[in-house]
C-alpha cells in the first residue's frame, strides 16, 4: 500500500508474514531516471533502496544501482552485533547485568526473550536450526566476546 507522485515521489509500506510493516520512501533521480531511497521497520533494521517502475525483468542501471549503495558506510559485524544486540534488549527480549567478579556487561534471556526462543524453536526449519547451532557452538568456542 502506497502513493506514488509521478516523477517525484514514491512512499508505500511492505508487510511480511503478519509481521509489523516496513516503511519505504523514495525520491525521484531525474538524471537516472530511478527512484532512491530507504525502508525502516518497526522490528527491522533500517537500509538503503533504489526501484524503478516498469515491467522489464533486466534492470539496466544495476552497475549504478551497486556503485551508488556501495558508497554508504558499511556496517562492521561488531557494529552489525551491537545493534542487534541493543535492539533485543529495547524490545526486552535479553536482560543486562553486571558480573560481580569482573565488572563486565553480561546478557541473559529475559523470559519473554526465552518465550520468543521457544516459539523460534518450534517453527525454524532443520537449515535453521543448523545454522544457529554453529554460530553457537562457534560462540562457544569464542568465549571471551563480552558485551
Amino acid at each position: 500500500m502506497g502513493s506514488l507522485s509521478e516523477q517525484e515521489s514514491l512512499s508505500f509500506s511492505k508487510t511480511y508474514a503478519k509481521r509489523p510493516s516496513i516503511e519505504y520512501k523514495f525520491s525521484f533521480d531525474k538524471e537516472r531516471g530511478l527512484y532512491l531511497g530507504a525502508w525502516k521497520g518497526v522490528d527491522a533494521f533500517n537500509g538503503y533502496a533504489g526501484c524503478r517502475l516498469d515491467d522489464r525483468l533486466i534492470q539496466p542501471d544495476v552497475d549504478f544501482m551497486w556503485e551508488h549503495f556501495g558508497s554508504f558506510d558499511g556496517m562492521t559485524d561488531e557494529e552489525r552485533a551491537r545493534e542487534i544486540m541493543d535492539y533485543m534488549v529495547g524490545k526486552e527480549y535479553l536482560s543486562v547485568s553486571i558480573d560481580q567478579t569482573s565488572g563486565k556487561e553480561m546478557v541473559s534471556l529475559s523470559e519473554k526473550g526465552k518465550r520468543l526462543a521457544e516459539e523460534a524453536g518450534r517453527t525454524m526449519t532443520p537449515e535453521e536450526k543448523s545454522i544457529v547451532n554453529d554460530v553457537l557452538r562457534q560462540a562457544d568456542e569464542e568465549d571471551d566476546t563480552s558485551f
